[in-house]
């Protein structure tokens, strides 16, 4: 058939052919490429849940993700192992500081600076802190006491303090038990008196300055009676004597000398000392003497021009006149019976001889030798 368009561009030829009967099929072709994937398609509705299969095999850990929000608290579960005690933290800021009795039953005080403060009430009166004995509480004890003197003696102002440590006991009635107070020190125990040690002016506070009635010293004492004293002139002993054992004695730091005795015989000067006194040395009763060692040892005067030794023989030596004198005493040289002078000249009766041997001594001088009665007599010349 044939249609005209109504645009009037053109006309429609339409055939109709018939067909003939189909021909066999023939053989498929080889597969072409794989089109391109289409669109996916809306997802169909979820099947019904299969029966859940065995477990497979534990895959490796994936990463953690983000945690999800906090579900409801469960029912608590039993307690499990203790692990490791972890690091220990920071300390805290320190509370406020208390007091008190701790699980001990002791006084417990944490706190820096002052810590108590005792003071009479009165003025002259005391503070006292005892310690008493749990076996004879009413009579032993230990006491810290401190004593405003102002009104007692030997207080004289209006600053005078006491403070005594002490126990208190039986007091030397009896001879079973005593009384003992000691004071334990480390590397150290001092005692100080007089002038302040400043280390406790921070602590303590810078007391005045004024002089200590009665002079400044230390005093120890024996039932109630000053033994020995301490101050700036030295040590002194009241009664009684400075004591030593063994081989120790008195010693001198600075010069290295002093005394000791290694037996009970002598009192020896320590390293060898010389004795040098302006004074006198006495030997007192019968039959004491002074030993001198041989090799040289001897008494000396002045520079050791006069001398006495003995060196294997006994030498008595002078660079001056030796004069021999008898009838002497302690206020008077006596007589002068001989001498020797310093040229080898001899004189008996005569204090200048001009020979070797000179004898004066009036008409009746000679030598007179008890041998068969002769005697030999000088006649005086005129």
């Amino acid at each position: 058939s044939v249609t005209n368009k109504s645009s009037g561009t053109g006309v429609d030829f339409n055939f109709t052919i018939p067909l003939g009967a189909t021909g066999a099929t023939g053989a498929t072709g080889a597969t072409g490429s794989p089109g391109a994937t289409g669109a996916a398609g809306s997802p169909g509705a979820t099947g019904a849940t299969g029966a859940t299969g065995s477990q497979g095999a534990r895959g490796f850990q994936g990463a953690t993700g983000s945690q999800g929000a906090t579900g409801a608290a469960g029912a608590a579960g039993g307690q499990g192992i203790q692990g490791d005690t972890g690091a220990t933290g920071a300390t805290g800021a320190t509370g406020a500081a208390g007091a008190g009795l701790d699980a001990n039953g002791v006084l417990s005080i944490s706190k820096d600076g002052e810590v108590a403060k005792f003071q009479p009430a009165t003025s002259g009166s005391y503070t006292l802190v005892n310690f008493n004995s749990k076996a004879n509480s009413g009579s032993d004890k230990g006491f810290i006491l401190v004593q405003d003197e102002t009104a007692n003696s030997p207080g004289t102002s209006g600053e005078d303090l006491r403070m005594t440590i002490g126990v208190h006991n039986d007091f030397k009635q009896s001879t079973s038990h005593s009384d003992e107070l000691w004071l334990q020190g480390g590397g150290r125990l001092c005692y100080n008196v007089g002038s302040w040690d400043s280390e406790l002016n921070t602590i303590i506070g810078t007391p005045g300055v004024g002089s200590s009635h009665g002079g400044v010293f230390h005093e120890w004492r024996l039932s109630n009676t000053t033994k020995m004293i301490l101050n700036g002139d030295g040590l002194y002993l009241n009664s009684g004597w400075l004591r030593t054992y063994g081989s120790e004695g008195w010693y001198n730091q600075t010069h290295g000398g002093g005394w000791y005795m290694t037996d009970s015989t002598y009192v020896r000067a320590y390293n060898g000392k010389g004795i040098q006194t302006t004074g006198n040395i006495k030997l007192e009763g019968a039959g004491k003497q002074i030993y001198l060692d041989t090799g040289g040892a001897g008494l000396y005067w002045g520079s050791g021009y006069s001398r006495i030794v003995d060196d294997g023989d006994l030498r008595i030596c002078t660079d001056d006149n030796l004069h021999f004198n008898t009838g002497c005493n302690s206020s008077s040289l006596g007589t002068e019976r001989m001498v020797l002078l310093a040229n080898g000249n001899f004189g008996i009766g005569t204090s200048s001889p001009i020979a070797k041997l000179e004898v004066t001594g009036g008409y009746s001088v000679g030598f007179r030798v008890n041998s068969g009665g002769a005697q030999i007599f000088g006649t005086e010349l005129s």
